[in-house]
């Protein structure tokens, strides 16, 4: 009976956390939120994708224009991810992340305080995101000098599977982000 309660009651959360969501989608604060948050992630995770070749490159002293020109580049690390299940899974990370920000955009202007578990949430996830960065094709991750320095080889051969899992997490925790969020503002919009 008690089982019942929980699952009646998680349900009637989520379809109030829908409703949430609906209402801070029609805010421009939301959407300034979820572009801000779109672009500055995407700008990180091209940087990250390449990391020792951004680093040559911007280092190598090439002049302003050149360095703007490969910086505005960036996001176009993301374009090959969609070959891939894991960059299909890091690239709906990406989305819900900037969902989740837009979300406590909205809720902070609502409540006018932040709900701390939502925004550790979204700060965690943003980590876990980070951590599950790499290449899918040749499976190295920011992961890889952690495995390798406990497990030797043997961690190279789970990495890709390790980085796929990571980023399952942060979806995971994304979503629990964006159902928080969501009956924040359903319950301020109220």
């Amino acid at each position: 009976m008690k089982n019942n309660i929980k699952i009646i009651k998680f349900m009637d959360d989520s379809k109030n956390s829908i409703q949430g969501l609906v209402f801070s989608v029609k805010k421009l604060r939301f959407w300034i939120g979820f572009g801000v948050t779109l672009v500055v992630m995407s700008f990180i995770v091209g940087f990250f994708q390449n990391f020792q070749v951004n680093v040559s490159l911007f280092s190598a002293g090439l002049g302003f224009n050149k360095n703007l020109k490969m910086f505005l580049a960036l996001p176009s690390a993301l374009f090959p991810l969609f070959g891939y299940f894991y960059g299909w899974l890091f690239i709906l990370a990406l989305i819900l992340q900037a969902i989740s920000i837009g979300e406590l955009v909205v809720s902070r202007k609502l409540v006018n305080q932040t709900d701390a578990k939502s925004m550790s949430g979204s700060g965690i996830s943003a980590l876990v995101i980070t951590l599950g960065l790499g290449c899918p094709a040749c499976g190295t991750s920011l992961l890889a000098p952690l495995l390798v320095a406990i497990f030797a080889s043997a961690g190279l051969a789970v990495l890709n599977t390790i980085g796929t899992i990571v980023v399952i997490l942060a979806i995971v925790l994304c979503f629990w982000s964006i159902r928080r969020l969501g009956l924040i503002i359903y319950l301020a919009s109220l």
